[in-house]
């Protein structure tokens, strides 16, 4: 049976209004891909990291609650799970703080076997992060020899714009190791400054025949090297 893997960070996001905290979730675009999935009642696991302590019993509990296999997932005891304070202005725009106490050794993790037709999602900050970034591209690599559908998401956020110079190369590599590049309109306009689907798969095409442009109310567009779609 087909089974999907996602791969990213994790975080317990906690929500501030008026400075005072209303609500805190796990939180990760990876891990938020795989909730749905779960939810879905479909075969997904989650591959990451967090820590033996409080903040990652609750990540850990919210996984599982919601269908979400933890077999591939390390926790560490010599660091602190990754919290994300996030302040909503009055039109619940948020603005983020985030506290990392990361382990030496991460994603100390036996891989899964991967098989054709699996299902891997990857990416946002953590496809781009140093310290991961080996194990996961030699897992992504894995999965694209077995013949796999490989799936990036750069997720890229306007926090992260002042390292873009350094990040972007690795985006772009990113792309080579994926059969479906999936990305909002807001991710390629920090990313390549594109304005449109259009500008953005004359980029993207070059390394990933296949897009998918998120664009809010717009709708949803697909680009492949026969087509073109508007949902």
């Amino acid at each position: 049976m087909r089974k999907i893997y996602a791969i990213g960070e994790t975080v317990l996001d906690i929500l501030f209004k008026n400075k005072l905290p209303v609500t805190a979730k796990a939180g990760g675009a990876s891990l938020n891909s795989a909730v749905t999935l779960g939810r879905l009642n479909l075969p997904v696991y989650f591959i990451g990291e967090y820590g033996l302590d409080e903040v990652g019993n609750i990540i850990d509990s919210f996984l599982k609650d919601n269908n979400v296999s933890t077999e591939y997932v390390y926790r560490y005891y010599d660091g602190k799970s990754t919290l994300a304070l996030a302040f909503l202005n009055e039109n619940n725009d948020a603005s983020y703080d985030f506290y990392k106490i990361y382990p030496e050794k991460r994603l100390a993790v036996d891989f899964p076997q991967i098989q054709e037709d699996d299902i891997v999602l990857f990416g946002s900050i953590y496809a781009v992060t140093v310290e991961v970034r080996k194990k996961l591209i030699e897992f992504i690599r894995q999965a694209n020899k077995r013949k796999a559908i490989v799936i990036y998401d750069p997720n890229f956020r306007k926090q992260h714009l002042h390292a873009l110079h350094q990040l972007k190369p690795l985006i772009f590599d990113n792309f080579t190791y994926a059969d479906i590049v999936r990305g909002s309109n807001e991710d390629f306009s920090f990313i390549m400054g594109s304005e449109n689907a259009d500008e953005t798969y004359a980029e993207v095409g070059k390394h990933c025949q296949n897009l998918l442009y998120t664009a809010n109310k717009k709708g949803v567009y697909v680009h492949t090297p026969q087509k073109k779609l508007v949902y």
